[in-house]
Parts: C-alpha cells; sequence; structure tokens
C-alpha cells in the first residue's frame, strides 16, 4: 500500500487532481477530516491530509518562569535543548 501525506488541505486537493484520485471521502465523525482511495502504479493507495498543526514548539516560558514576559533584558530565548508537543485538536491512535 501506498500513502501520501499532504499538509494542507488544498495540496491533498491538488495531489489528488493530479493522479486521478477521485473524490474525497470525509470520516464521519469528523467531516474536516478526509482521504482518498485510488490505485497508483498498481497499488492501493490512500492520500490523506493534515488539519492544524502536528506539532508545536512549546512557549518560552516552559524552559524557565523568567521568559513568561517580554523582557529586553533577558532574551532571546536559546534553549540548548529545544522542547515541542503534539497538536492538541487531534489524537493519531
Amino acid at each position: 500500500m501506498v500513502v501520501i501525506y499532504a499538509e494542507k488541505v488544498s495540496l491533498a486537493k491538488e495531489i489528488a487532481h493530479a493522479l486521478d484520485a477521485g473524490k474525497r471521502i470525509p470520516l464521519k465523525s469528523e467531516p474536516t477530516v478526509g482521504y482518498y482511495e485510488f490505485t497508483f502504479n498498481g497499488e492501493s493507495a490512500v492520500l490523506c491530509h493534515g488539519v492544524g498543526h502536528l506539532a508545536q514548539l512549546v512557549p518560552a516560558k516552559s524552559y524557565d518562569e523568567k521568559y513568561e514576559k517580554w523582557d529586553l533584558e533577558i532574551y532571546p530565548c536559546i534553549p540548548h535543548n529545544r522542547q515541542g508537543k503534539t497538536g492538541s485538536k487531534f489524537s493519531v491512535s
């Protein structure tokens, strides 16, 4: 099986059109999320797209409380180990 992931809905539409993937299939539980099923080079394929941010940086105050308010004396905040978190709107299971 071939899986193609597009970062945005609009990109998925363009790829689907170029690959003649047919109509988008919305999820019943969340209509803003959808996918395309089609055949690509003789294999079954799925084209899906993201909704929102899959990952993001944590706020500066997560590194140290002194970064909670903007202060030119202590900025820039350049952490030695960057922290990130997954997007909160949807989860992958």
